[in-house]
């Protein structure tokens, strides 16, 4: 058991929330933000948020990983910097710190996917596509470094969705990815969500996407009840503001678990038995399903650690999470000088 400072879930990620704003002063020592023309499908323009020491020198053997950190659903550069900086701490490490945003009349704002659905709050795979393939352009022209793709809450949604789509066309250059607190089936944990949960689910979203709210004349987070929804059919019904005729449809594209069993590559999960957001009930199951037909699959369930979190020290903001990803990666380089010998 972890030395918490509290075992209350929600505690965690009110702290989670805290933390995120103060670590923009880690930002300005870790990250330089570039901005990028992708050319997919639509020409989008991408910030990117990369690690200084992967801009210093292009062609760093120094470099042996690049782990491309695809955030929550209202996650920026900010969320995750101190998950960032502790890898980081390992010279052999760069970060990418990729959100779902692109800028458009020089605001920020949600970005659009390959069907123009500018509400997506899972993530566009065709874009994360595109920014595989331009930082394997760019920083991996040789393929000498590891892309490890390093998945939180939506952000696993992301990935797992990418991994298993077969129009992606640079997956096969993904060494490994790593899914932090993945909800593996999110229509059906929407609905065990307890109340709480739904509540920050709703006002989270609410805050962040504020000028789709004002478009749909929700202009405060009361008119949503004004308009009849409730806390859960508020959720369900996100799939309007992202441009599809129905929930349905809409958790068919962006449902991880339409995807899970198309996955080839390795996959490495962290969740936790007290995650608020996607509770036991719905991660065991597909735990239990899975462990032992998807041998490219391994599974950590931790007793303690809720949505995202993994705090083993509040003090100096140290998760578990480093810990893990680093072992992984001494792990995965044990198993290759063994094959190689």
């Amino acid at each position: 058991m972890y030395p918490y400072i509290s075992n209350n879930p929600y505690f965690q990620y009110v702290y989670h929330m805290y933390m995120s704003n103060s670590n923009k002063q880690i930002c300005d020592s870790i990250y330089e933000e570039i901005r990028v023309p992708l050319f997919d499908n639509m020409s989008h323009i991408v910030d990117f948020n990369i690690s200084k020491n992967l801009l210093t020198d292009l062609t760093s053997c120094r470099v042996k990983n690049i782990y491309i950190i695809c955030h929550s659903v209202t996650g920026d550069k900010s969320e995750f910097a101190n998950i960032a900086s502790g890898l980081l701490k390992n010279s052999k490490n760069a970060v990418v710190s990729y959100s779902r945003k692109h800028r458009e009349d020089n605001k920020t704002i949600s970005l659009s996917n390959k069907y123009q659905r500018i509400f997506n709050i899972t993530g566009c795979r065709f874009l994360l596509d595109s920014v595989i393939n331009y930082i394997n352009t760019t920083f991996n022209p040789k393929n000498s470094k590891k892309i490890i793709l390093l998945g939180f809450s939506a952000g696993t949604s992301l990935i797992a969705c990418y991994l298993g789509c077969r129009l992606m066309k640079y997956k096969d250059t993904i060494s490994y990815s790593v899914l932090v607190s993945a909800g593996y089936h999110y229509k059906e944990s929407m609905t065990k969500m307890p109340a709480l949960s739904q509540f920050l689910c709703v006002l989270n979203l609410y805050t962040y996407f504020y000028k789709f709210h004002v478009k749909y004349n929700h202009t405060d987070i009361l008119s949503i009840y004004s308009n009849g929804f409730t806390l859960l059919s508020y959720i369900f019904n996100l799939y309007k503001y992202a441009g599809f005729k129905n929930k349905e449809e809409y958790f068919k594209f962006h449902d991880p678990v339409n995807y899970l069993n198309n996955i080839k590559s390795k996959v490495f999960f962290l969740n936790a038995l007290d995650d608020f957001c996607f509770p036991g009930s719905t991660i065991i199951p597909i735990i239990s399903k899975y462990k032992d037909t998807k041998s490219n699959f391994t599974f950590n369930l931790k007793e303690l650690g809720s949505h995202i979190c993994f705090y083993k020290n509040y003090t100096n903001k140290e998760t578990i999470i480093v810990d893990y990803v680093e072992s992984l990666e001494t792990h995965e380089m044990e198993k290759t000088n063994f094959q190689q010998t």
